[in-house]
């Protein structure tokens, strides 16, 4: 049991369930969406562990981007990974995405999506907009959804009775509305996909979760934008990585981080955490000199940012590069970070002279 995204009937050690799951999918779309944790845990201590998730009412996501958690990212930092700005992200969370995600995490497992279908049901609503389930408002709210889906049919009926000067105003400004909302639903429905193949992973389903993306690349391929194709390669080398087959993961990973080099900042964290998943492959395949040379660059960025937890994986790869190539006491400094876990997510096959992965 994770504590971050255990529900409060595994806490206090009730049967689980279906609501269950709903919870930590749902812990896992806040910290995405917000950057930050559900639960701000003071430590990991059985008593408080207990105390925040059972008794604590969980926060907005939208609320919680300004929150000070120590050792994490600012608001400010979070905001410029989403490139956008605090008060944007704040305003594109409150309302239905804070309501979908505090449906998900209710503390009465009957008080939650009924299954993950429903949950993604009141996602792909929100994209639609849609009234989703999870929002509390009635008639307003409704009708303010309806003229959001309409609002070419309800701006000419308006037009009659505004000025037509009136009238341009608005749609001018509604217009560049819808843009923005267009592009938030895209980021939330790939969100989605990445979502759902974390769940299947998260039970030890690999191989559903890479079909599962390999399908949304082949459909992305055609019609989304270049960054979003190279999101998806290397979240599918990522998972080849975990199943042990960096033969396959190498180039996913090469050609993700290609297409970012090409859009995106080089020096941005989303490039260099490609950067770092390429360097994991090419450990699989024997590529020492040229992981090694990508790994050590990429370790204390990776690991000031995302800590200990973040840069685990590349802290094993680089024990596994050591030792293979016979430089045991390179690997001790970073045998350290992995503790007892020394064992690689790469396959024996692929990494000689180590344990293999559990």
């Amino acid at each position: 049991m994770t504590p971050q995204y255990a529900s409060p009937e595994q806490v206090q050690g009730r049967p689980v369930s279906t609501a269950t799951d709903v919870y930590a999918l749902g812990a896992l779309l806040y910290e995405l969406l917000s950057g930050r944790k559900a639960h701000a845990l003071c430590s990991m201590t059985p008593r408080e562990i207990a105390r925040v998730i059972c008794e604590e009412e969980t926060g907005v996501p939208s609320s919680a981007v300004d929150r000070d958690d120590a050792g994490r990212p600012t608001a400010a930092e979070i905001a410029e990974r989403r490139r956008t700005t605090p008060e944007r992200l704040r305003k594109r969370l409150r309302g239905d995405l804070d309501d979908i995600v505090l449906r998900a995490m209710r503390k009465e497992p009957g008080k939650r999506y009924s299954s993950v279908e429903r949950f993604s049901d009141d996602v792909r609503r929100y994209l639609d907009g849609m009234p989703v389930i999870a929002h509390k408002g009635r008639t307003w709210y409704r009708t303010r959804k309806f003229v959001r889906r309409h609002a070419a049919a309800v701006s000419a009926c308006a037009a009659a009775a505004l000025a037509l000067a009136a009238f341009s105003v608005v749609t001018r400004v509604e217009s560049a509305r819808i843009v923005a909302e267009h592009d938030n639903a895209a980021q939330v429905a790939d969100f989605m996909v990445g979502l759902f193949s974390v769940n299947l992973a998260g039970n030890g389903r690999y191989a559903e979760a890479v079909q599962l993306l390999l399908r949304a690349l082949e459909m992305k391929r055609s019609t989304a934008a270049p960054v979003e194709v190279g999101s998806t390669l290397v979240n599918i080398a990522e998972f080849y990585l975990l199943q042990g087959e960096a033969q396959r993961a190498e180039p996913m990973a090469r050609e993700g981080l290609a297409i970012y080099r090409k859009y995106l900042d080089p020096k941005s964290l989303t490039v260099l955490g490609a950067e770092n998943v390429y360097g994991r492959c090419l450990v699989g395949v024997h590529r020492y000199r040229e992981a090694e040379a990508i790994l050590v660059k990429l370790f204390p960025i990776i690991r000031k940012d995302y800590g200990d937890e973040g840069a685990l994986e590349s802290a094993k790869a680089l024990v596994t590069l050591y030792e293979a190539t016979g430089r045991p006491e390179r690997a001790a400094a970073y045998r350290a970070l992995v503790g007892k876990d020394t064992q690689s997510t790469l396959p024996v096959s692929s990494a000689p002279h180590r344990r293999p992965r559990q």
